[in-house]
Parts: structure tokens; sequence; C-alpha cells
């Protein structure tokens, strides 16, 4: 194999990058303590006196340092498994997608929360919406992974968190954000989808 061939199987792709981004601003706001924990984390109270930045922020800080490396050995797998030949563009908006449902979801359907910290409901979102995704594109071997999520969700939803979750978290596990966040996924996904057949409609449109 050649010396450059070697260089280029190390290369990031541009989701890859974007998701080490995602980790590098996780671990800075984590490194700020539980100040940065009060400023940023999705508050009721806060967001009912105009703090917006609220609203997107709150996923990407967390409980505490196990929480977060957690969560972003799961980006890093979620990425590198199912991101393949994925545009930036696209994994933007399945975490916008994924993270305005968390925030829909929180905000209308559960008054009674009151905080919010993590990116486990944005990583469901990406988890729904990078295997629609790959469905799309004909990938039938990822199947069993929606099996999996859905059981998963199904679990969360009558039984309760996954066995140790809530320990390895360091704190409470909202697993309705599992939920909320694979629904905004999913929707996110078919957007993208739909962005791409307009955008592919236009191209086989053009007349040179």
């Amino acid at each position: 194999m050649a010396m450059g061939t070697i260089r280029n199987a190390f290369v990031p792709t541009p989701a890859q990058w974007l998701a080490l981004a995602v980790a590098m601003v996780c671990l800075m706001l984590q490194a700020g303590g539980e100040s940065a924990q009060e400023l940023f984390q999705f508050q009721r109270e806060g967001l009912a006196q105009g703090q917006l930045w609220r609203l997107f922020s709150g996923h990407f800080i967390h409980l505490g340092w196990s929480h977060a490396l957690m969560n972003m050995a799961a980006l890093g797998l979620l990425v590198y498994l199912l991101a393949d030949g994925l545009e930036a563009w696209s994994l933007v908006g399945l975490i916008l997608a994924a993270s305005l449902g968390v925030d829909i979801g929180l905000w209308f359907l559960q008054p009674e929360l009151q905080w919010y910290v993590g990116l486990s409901g944005v990583l469901h979102g990406l988890f729904a919406g990078l295997l629609v995704l790959q469905w799309y594109c004909r990938a039938e071997r990822y199947l069993w992974l929606m099996l999996l999520l859905s059981v998963k969700l199904v679990w969360e939803g009558t039984t309760g968190p996954l066995p140790m979750t809530a320990d390895l978290a360091g704190g409470p596990v909202v697993t309705v954000a599992h939920l909320y966040g694979a629904t905004g996924g999913l929707l996110g996904a078919i957007c993208v989808i739909l962005l791409k057949r307009v955008a592919n409609g236009a191209t086989d449109n053009k007349i040179d």
C-alpha cells in the first residue's frame, strides 16, 4: 500500500470533523464546572425570562465528566458507523432537528421538568435520523439497528432507564427526551431526503 493511501485513510470526513467540533464544545463547557452548567442548561425559569440560548446550549452541557465522556463516545460511534459519505450539512440538520424535538417536547409536554442537560436526546435523534438516511440509500443491513432503537425506546417508555445508565450519567435520566429527540431526528431525516430529491431534480433538469 502506498504511503499516500495510508495518509488518506486517516483523513477525517466532513461529518467526523463536525462530530469532533461538537465533542470539543461539550468538553470545554464541562470544564466550566457548576457555573457553566447553571448558565447553559435547559432551564424553564431562564427560558421564560428570554434566555433562549438555553434551548441549544442545554444539550451540550452535562451532569459530570462521566456523563459527558459517555455521550462523546456514543457520538463518535454513531458517526463512525452510520455517517459514512454523509455531507456535513445533513448532520447539522439532524442535530438541529433532534435538538428542536427535545426542546419542544420538554417545554410543552413536561411542564413539571425544571431543568435538563445532556446530549443523549440529540444522540437518539441522530441515531434515528442516520438510520433513516441509510435505509433511504438502500442499506438494509442496518434494519436490525432500527429494531434495536425501537426496543430501547419502548423499554424506557414502559420500564424506565436501562440498568446502570443513571449511575453512569451521575444523576437521573430523562428518558422521555430520548423519544422526543428520536422523533425530531426522524423528521429531520425526512427533510434531508426531500431536500436531496429537490436538489437532484434541479440538477437533472438543468440545461447546459
